[in-house]
């Protein structure tokens, strides 16, 4: 657990509501990507300014997709594996996806924008849960960043029962929803022909707690509307769309610090350093041995040299990202140095050494690499570091090898 957000050290102070995994499979059908969804990325991307953006109980990624066309990056958490897998499978570059609780395993900041879109919110049923998203979200936003969140209004204090049966593409649905004012809990089923029911639960506070939660955290009420369409909203609506802006001398508070992960890796190979260099000189060409590295891309004209920049899309196993690097150290035969200046941020550097009078070549790969907690932060960086990307590293080695003995083969 995180500390710093008003959590206790308690398990059981975390719900784990399934909902999730109980509609992955038939969310993206029941509720496709439309006109209200993309309204609702326009409106969120318009509060982030373009820039990052974190999405609560993203699922399948019905709207983290939309943001993602609309903003520099997104992280979408979401508890659900079965979602996640869904969200992962379609995600481009700039959107990384968290499995995690909403709150527990919330990823750090700083965001320009936190979203939490139908009733997510209210999916956190345990006692004091939906207070410490309050907590946690302000201590991730950028100063003057916007918390938006969608949620029903309370449905009254009179205990009420309902059913109902529709047609949903050509399916019969029969659903069942039960309000229990005591509990402030409303709970159903969606059954579809004979499979067994699918459960929902929702937990609901008033307009008031959630905006006193706000104003403990330094965050006002900015808009209320009843609809991402800006619909004014009116105490007879079902539903709010409330924005809470993050007060501007508010300082985001970088609470866990990241180590620098350490790697190096080098290998011997049969080749004159000239000759290695005629090998690993032309930049884009490092995707032939790289195999996290799935495609490079020049920004601006220069593709050789010291302020050369490119972005690099990078894969390591579920994990994508693109990495940006600019050149900053360049001497053929010797030496190539990169600053990383996107998520990960640091440095690398190869190093080309003669040995056995010259004939020979000692390729060195020396990498100093800081991850955001949300790719795993220290995790990343201790383990991942020097487990996972090492053995990976010392693989493209290998493959390096096999490149520059078949170039020596064809000269």
């Amino acid at each position: 657990m995180r500390h710093g957000d008003g959590a206790g050290d308690h398990g059981e102070q975390w719900s784990d509501n399934r909902y999730g995994d109980e509609f992955a499979a038939v969310y993206d059908r029941w509720y496709p990507r439309n006109g209200a969804a993309d309204t609702c990325a326009d409106v969120v991307a318009d509060a982030a300014r373009g820039g990052m953006v974190l999405e609560l109980g993203a699922g399948t990624g019905r709207i983290a997709l939309l943001l993602a066309e609309r903003c520099r990056h997104v992280v979408a958490v979401d508890n659900s594996p079965a979602m996640s897998e869904q969200l992962l499978a379609r995600a481009p570059s700039n959107l990384w996806v968290a499995l995690g609780h909403m709150v527990r395993d919330m990823p750090d900041g700083p965001f320009d924008a936190v979203l939490c879109s139908e009733n997510t919110l209210f999916n956190l049923l345990g006692d004091g849960e939906q207070r410490l998203v309050f907590a946690a979200v302000a201590r991730r936003l950028a100063p003057g960043g916007a918390f938006l969140a969608e949620c029903s209004t309370p449905p009254g204090d009179e205990p009420a029962t309902s059913t109902a049966s529709e047609v949903r593409l050509g399916e019969v649905v029969d659903s069942t929803a039960t309000i229990d004012p005591s509990r402030r809990e409303v709970a159903g089923t969606f059954r579809v022909g004979g499979a067994a029911p699918m459960q929902w639960r929702l937990r609901w506070s008033a307009l008031e707690e959630l905006d006193a939660w706000a104003a403990e955290h330094g965050m006002r009420l900015a808009s209320r509307w009843s609809t991402w369409s800006r619909t004014p909203f009116d105490p007879s609506c079902e539903r709010h769309v409330s924005k809470w802006v993050l007060d501007e001398s508010s300082a985001p508070v970088d609470r866990y610090p990241s180590p620098m992960a350490r790697i190096t890796v080098s290998t011997d190979l049969d080749a004159s350093p000239a000759a290695v260099w005629d090998v690993v000189e032309p930049v884009e060409r490092h995707v032939d041995w790289m195999a996290d590295a799935e495609s490079i891309t020049f920004i601006g004209d220069q593709t050789r040299g010291t302020g050369t920049r490119f972005l690099c899309r990078t894969a390591v196993g579920p994990l994508r990202l693109t990495d940006a690097m600019t050149i900053t150290e360049w001497e053929p035969g010797r030496a190539m140095g990169v600053a990383h200046v996107g998520i990960v941020t640091g440095s690398g550097r190869f190093t080309l050494e003669p040995i056995d009078g010259g004939t020979r070549t000692r390729f060195t790969w020396s990498e100093d690499l800081r991850f955001p907690w949300w790719m795993g932060g220290p995790l990343a960086g201790l383990v991942g570091g020097r487990l996972v990307m090492a053995a990976i590293w010392r693989r493209n080695l290998s493959r390096l090898r096999e490149i520059v003995a078949s170039a020596g083969r064809g000269a």
